[in-house]
């Protein structure tokens, strides 16, 4: 078979489907199709594909459409509906998509709205409780509640008014006066955009009836009554749709120079005055799309949605665009980390019934016991698998390495502790780590989760915008994170295991200790990388950022308990308690700063994780506080 490319793939398609009803064959497929749209359902493959720019980068509209809702509603479906529906009939159904409830008010009392289970209202209901607290929103800086509902209300009235300019005008051409503003004859359809080339005509003939009879309309005939609604109603709309700038779907035309390479929204480029063909084609295209939805004709929809992707790819998006795009859409399908959650759930399940078996029948090598290790072990593989996958995709489609923000750091060390505890199992003998190495991962992926969702796959900032330093220093210094954390977990295990059990305390004590050297051999080697980096971008190695002291404060207290023990300073124990802690020093280095606000590694800043921070800060402390004491009267009656 010859591998034809897919937009050849796919004008054979719709021109075969053009073709079906011509043959007695595809009449029952054709009808089976416009049974479809008359149900209501719409093919919304194609609109989904169309790439838009947003938030920094090129994204499917699928994507674009599940980061605008969750940031308008808190949630990645409507009513239990794709994002990229509710999308659709918020751009071609404004009027009805402007009484659906889907901004999302945290304090709705505060707002005098109605109490509601999901908290979610409509743009009307916000606006006019907005309306109302005119005095407050200019102190809305002291309120951040009122900061972040302004700006979801903002964002959604923009949505609604992306495509206003095809919504059809309530104006009749009731007389020949109004007919000969024209100049190439009245539109069948009577919009924003049809009337575009009459607008001037207009509104110089409304001027010029407000200036020969004023402010009276008593004195207008119908006519002239007429021109100036109609003049008014232009300028009412062109005031609402200029300001947008959120639907950027028209990409610059080949041949822009390099200054001219923007994507635009419909709406700048209406009112520009660069009008090349194949954006206006792109117009006319969309504008089929919004008519045919209006009428419910979803098959043309569904036709003028493919023509438009088609265009773009053709004209416009080159290969390795299109691939990123196709990269993306699979990569939010599959949702390949949902598949590793699942899979380092299931393991994790697998081993504790194994511990259970085994602790019941107090042998290590009963049939049942051996099938649950081995079904934990391929559940992990399967899951580590799906893990780099998302990945390897994630560097794909960002073309960087995907440690950029919270989020990546977090995925990326969630793969990289059960990496490692798979190399130690397999070289160092030590199969007891294994089971750790799933509850690590899905303990780890779940925080992510809370971190960010959806996963928006964000751009980085500029100052993080070198992928040589990127890759180098931040990926190295993760490493040490996942290498202390490591440490930590097994450190917190042997605690656990000598206080339930007769176990020695200088079984692992070895292994222990090789994993905590290398996380300060790493941690240092990220650190003095990042200096490096830092001459380069600042011009100065180290400035006391907090960033910077949160890597220096896990190298110090590595260096301290690695030196107290090697001295014979420390005890088993201390030892033991000093690795186990060191989760908390990579917590306070990796979140605790970022809650500061201080410092060049602004990219870093979060909210809402100090809480959290603080709980887990406290619960470790005093975990192995106790661990420490119980221990020590162990010690003592032996």
């Amino acid at each position: 078979m010859i591998p034809f490319p897919k937009p050849v793939r796919r004008t054979f398609l719709v021109f075969l489907m053009m073709l079906l009803p011509l043959c007695g064959g595809g009449r029952d497929l054709w009808a089976h199709l416009e049974h479809e749209a008359s149900t209501g359902k719409v093919d919304l493959t194609h609109f989904s594909e169309i790439p838009v720019l947003y938030d920094g980068r090129i994204r499917p509209m699928d994507s674009f459409a599940e980061l605008v809702l969750y940031r308008i509603s808190g949630s990645k479906t409507w009513n239990g509906r794709p994002a990229v529906e509710w999308l659709a009939e918020t751009l071609f159904d404004p009027a009805r998509a402007l009484h659906m409830p889907v901004i999302r008010v945290e304090r709705p009392e505060k707002y005098n709205l109605p109490q509601r289970a999901n908290r979610l209202y409509t743009q009307t209901e916000v606006a006019r409780s907005l309306t109302a607290r005119k005095k407050e929103l200019k102190n809305f800086v002291k309120e951040k509640d009122i900061f972040s509902l302004l700006e979801a209300q903002q964002l959604h009235l923009q949505l609604l008014r992306s495509l206003s300019m095809m919504a059809p005008l309530p104006v009749e051409l009731t007389h020949d006066s109004m007919v000969r503003l024209f100049p190439d004859g009245a539109p069948q359809t009577l919009n924003f955009l049809s009337t575009f080339p009459a607008h001037d005509a207009v509104k110089k003939a409304a001027a010029d009836i407000f200036g020969r009879k004023g402010e009276d309309l008593s004195e207008y005939t119908p006519t002239e009554k007429g021109i100036v609604s109609f003049a008014w109603q232009l300028g009412q709309i062109q005031n609402g749709g200029q300001a947008n700038k959120i639907l950027k779907i028209l990409p610059p035309p080949p041949g822009s120079s390099q200054k001219e390479k923007k994507w635009q929204t419909p709406w700048q480029y209406l009112l520009s005055e660069n009008h090349d063909d194949d954006s206006r084609a792109l117009l006319e295209l969309l504008k089929d799309m919004y008519l045919s939805y209006e009428n419910g004709h979803y098959l043309h929809f569904h036709a003028a949605g493919a023509g438009f992707s088609l265009a773009i790819g053709h004209k416009f998006c080159q290969a390795d665009c299109q691939y990123k795009l196709q990269a993306e859409t699979l990569h939010r399908r599959l949702a390949p980390l949902d598949y590793a959650l699942y899979g380092y759930s299931g393991a994790l399940a697998f081993i504790l019934i194994a511990a259970a078996v085994r602790f019941r029948s107090q042998k290590s090598g009963t049939d049942s016991c051996i099938y649950a290790e081995r079904g934990a072990l391929i559940l992990t593989g399967c899951a580590m698998l799906c893990h780099a996958a998302d990945l390897g995709l994630r560097t794909y489609i960002l073309e960087r390495p995907p440690v950029g923000t919270l989020y990546d750091t977090v995925v990326f060390i969630c793969f990289a502790m059960p990496f490692a505890g798979f190399l130690l199992a397999a070289f160092k003998k030590t199969p007891f780590i294994f089971p750790f190495v799933p509850l690590c991962a899905a303990g780890g992926l779940l925080i992510a989760q809370n971190i960010e969702q959806p996963d928006i796959l964000g751009v980085l900032s500029a100052v993080l915008n070198t992928n040589f330093w990127l890759a180098l220093h931040v990926i190295c210094i993760l490493l040490g994170y996942a290498a202390c954390l490591l440490a930590s977990v097994l450190a917190h295990t042997d605690m656990f295991r000598r206080v339930f059990s007769h176990a020695t305390p200088t079984e692992n004590s070895r292994l222990l200790h090789f994993i905590a050297l290398n996380g300060l051999a790493l941690t240092a080697a990220g650190t003095l990388l990042g200096g490096f980096w830092a001459d380069q971008s600042w011009g100065r190695f180290w400035g006391w950022d907090p960033k910077e002291n949160g890597a220096l404060l896990i190298i110090l207290w590595l260096t301290w308990v690695l030196h107290g023990r090697i001295a014979g300073k420390i005890g088993d124990t201390g030892f033991q308690a000093g690795i186990a802690l060191t989760a908390v020093i990579v917590a306070l280095s990796w979140f605790g700063v970022n809650l500061l606000g201080a410092g060049l590694h602004s990219y870093g800043f979060t909210s809402g994780l100090a809480y959290g921070l603080a709980a887990f800060c406290t619960f470790e402390i005093l975990l192995v506080g106790s661990l420490c004491l119980v221990l020590k009267k162990k010690e003592k009656r032996k």
